[in-house]
């Protein structure tokens, strides 16, 4: 079978003070199962508009894919200049 990833992008204002949002977006992305379950290629982008924040959380087996410092580019070239 062919290797898939699924991609999640929550948008919110903010959370609660007590809630860590690294945290809420790890939790989120099992609690809703994104990717494949037995390959855990999943990718939360929990974007934060209220608070200026983005969280991105990957599955194992994404991560083993999109290596952190692809994605940590990604984030400060295309994404956070957005959000300025």
């Amino acid at each position: 079978s062919a290797w898939r990833m699924e991609i999640a992008v929550v948008l919110l204002d903010s959370l609660p003070e007590d809630v860590h949002p690294a945290g809420f977006a790890a939790a989120l992305l099992n609690y809703w199962g994104v990717g494949d379950k037995r390959l855990h290629t999943g990718l939360l982008a929990l974007l934060l508009l209220g608070q200026r924040r983005l969280e991105v959380r990957t599955g194992y087996g994404a991560g083993r894919v999109i290596k952190p410092e692809l994605l940590q580019s990604i984030q400060e070239e295309r994404m956070l200049p957005h959000l300025r």
